[in-house]
C-alpha cells in the first residue's frame, strides 16, 4: 500500500473492513494521513457482502488446515515417542 502514497491520483477500493486490525479507515487510516506527500481517494463498500464472505471463508479454511496440521504433528510426535520406547526395551 505505501507505493500507493507516491501516486499523486490514486484510488483505492475496498470491498470488507478489517476492524481489528485494518490500516485503511477502520484501526488506523494510512491512504489519508496528512504526514504523507499524498492522500489517496477510497471507496469502501465496494461488493461488501461477497468480500466479506470471501475473506471469512479464506481464513476459515486456513485456520481448519493449520488445525489438521497441528493434530498430524503431534500423532506423528507421539508415534515417535511410542516407536522409540519399543526400540529401548
Amino acid at each position: 500500500m505505501p507505493v500507493l502514497l507516491f501516486r499523486q491520483n490514486s484510488t483505492v477500493v475496498i470491498g470488507s473492513m478489517n476492524s481489528k486490525a485494518g490500516c485503511a479507515g477502520s484501526v488506523l487510516n494510512i491512504l489519508q494521513m496528512p504526514q504523507f506527500n499524498h492522500q489517496a481517494e477510497v471507496v469502501r463498500g465496494v461488493c461488501e457482502e461477497q468480500c466479506s464472505t470471501m475473506l471469512s471463508s479464506f481464513f476459515k479454511e486456513l485456520r481448519e488446515k493449520k488445525k489438521i496440521l497441528k493434530e498430524k504433528a503431534l500423532a506423528e510426535s507421539s508415534d515417535a515417542d511410542n516407536n522409540q520406547g519399543f526400540i529401548n526395551r
